[in-house]
């Protein structure tokens, strides 16, 4: 008996651990941020709001571009039409040149 229960906890806790991967692979792959993100510094921030992003630069310089997440890629669509990417973690934080990591600010 006791051996049955310790099976059924395995397998919970396999099924609870898919589910959660499974879960953030889906945002991965497609979908949305929504948020403030920061460097380390402070020196970077962007903000996330409705598929585009306001990026704010130091020396109060800020812009706002649409944007879209795709296979663990946040690609952001400049005015000239190019599309620059950057990878993100397993955390959401995605990498800047320059910058460095950007992760979301908790609320």
């Amino acid at each position: 008996m006791t051996e049955s229960l310790i099976g059924r906890a395995v397998r919970y806790a396999v099924l609870a651990a898919t589910l959660a991967s499974l879960s953030f692979t889906l945002a991965g792959c497609g979908g949305r941020l929504d948020g403030t993100y920061i460097d380390d510094s402070g020196f970077m921030k962007y903000t996330f709001t409705g598929g585009k992003v306001q990026i704010q630069m130091p020396f109060g310089a800020s812009t706002e571009m649409p944007y879209t997440v795709k296979n663990r890629k946040l690609m952001i669509k400049a005015p000239d039409g190019t599309v620059q990417e950057f990878p993100m973690d397993e955390q959401g934080c995605f990498q800047i040149p320059l910058a460095g990591r950007m992760c979301k600010v908790k609320s």
